[in-house]
């Protein structure tokens, strides 16, 4: 399961491996919690910088619809 976010991510670890880590974040984030939209003061609070608080949310996005899509809505530890 590590390698399923990494397929995922659209952004390149060799050019903006901070942007990266945040869209990382938004992933695990959805992939421990569950389904249900976060209050935007912990998304930005988990990105860590309000100029990577779009990548977390698209991280997060697309963890929502990777886990929606394969049919389980629940925990993936």
């Amino acid at each position: 399961m590590t390698e399923t976010w990494k397929e995922h991510c659209p952004v390149d670890e060799e050019e903006s491996p901070v942007e990266r880590q945040a869209w990382h974040g938004g992933w695990k984030y959805r992939k421990e919690r569950g389904p249900g939209t976060p209050k935007m003061e912990v998304a930005a609070e988990m990105a860590g910088d309000p100029d990577l608080l779009k990548v977390w949310l698209q991280g997060y996005a697309a963890a929502d619809n990777h886990f929606a899509d394969s049919g389980s809505n629940s925990f993936r530890p």
